[in-house]
C-alpha cells in the first residue's frame, strides 16, 4: 500500500500549516487492491507523533479502493444490514458498515443503501474509503463514490442570478455571456 500521507509530509512544496494540520488527521494509504490491504493490515501502526490516545488520528488509518465489488452477507436468507463482504480479482474481506449513531459511521448503512436503490446486493463501485482500526484491526466503511463521474444536474437559476436577487437595484455596468 501506498502512504499518501508520508508522501505528503516528504513534498518539498508542502505548506508548513498543512504539515501541522497533517499531524492530527489520520493516516492515509491507497490499497492496490485486497490482496495488498489483506497483506498489509496486520503492520498498520500510526507514525510516532500520532501515537497518542488523546488524537483520533492514532486510532484508526484511512485506506482507498478503487473498482472494488461490495456483496451482501447473507445469514438464514436474510442479509445482514451492518456487514458486507468487499472484494476484487486478488481476494476478499468482510468490513463493518455501520450507520448514523454507531461506532465509526458512514452515511448510511449498507443495508439501506440496498434498499434506497443506491446499491445492488452484488455491485462494484469507483472508489470507497474504509477506516482501518489499529486496535482492533478491523475495518468500517467510511464512503463510497459509485461512479467516477458526479451525477449532479444543472442548475435552473445560474450564480450571477442568484447573487443579483439580492441587489435588485444594482445594475452591472458589464454583461454576463
Amino acid at each position: 500500500m501506498i502512504n499518501l500521507s508520508q508522501l505528503a509530509r516528504q513534498a518539498p512544496d508542502f505548506p508548513l500549516g498543512m504539515r501541522l494540520k497533517e499531524c492530527f488527521s489520520p493516516e492515509t494509504y491507497l490499497a492496490e487492491n485486497v490482496a495488498d490491504y489483506k497483506s498489509e493490515r496486520e503492520s498498520l501502526v500510526p507514525p510516532w507523533f500520532k501515537n497518542n490516545e488523546f488524537l483520533h488520528a492514532g486510532h484508526y488509518a484511512l485506506v482507498i479502493f478503487y473498482n472494488i465489488g461490495i456483496s451482501a452477507i447473507y445469514d438464514h436468507k436474510v442479509m445482514e444490514r451492518k456487514y458486507a463482504k468487499i472484494h476484487d480479482a486478488s481476494g476478499q474481506f468482510v468490513t463493518i458498515w455501520s450507520g448514523p449513531g454507531d461506532l465509526f459511521p458512514a452515511e448510511k448503512e449498507y443495508a439501506q443503501f440496498v434498499e434506497d436503490g443506491d446499491l445492488k446486493p452484488r455491485d462494484f463501485v469507483y472508489r470507497m474509503m474504509v477506516r482501518h482500526s489499529y486496535l482492533g484491526k478491523t475495518s468500517y466503511v467510511v464512503n463510497i463514490e459509485k461512479d467516477k463521474f458526479s451525477n449532479s444536474k444543472a442548475e435552473k437559476v445560474t450564480l450571477a442570478d442568484k447573487i443579483s436577487s439580492f441587489f435588485p437595484d444594482l445594475v452591472p455596468d458589464f454583461e454576463l455571456i
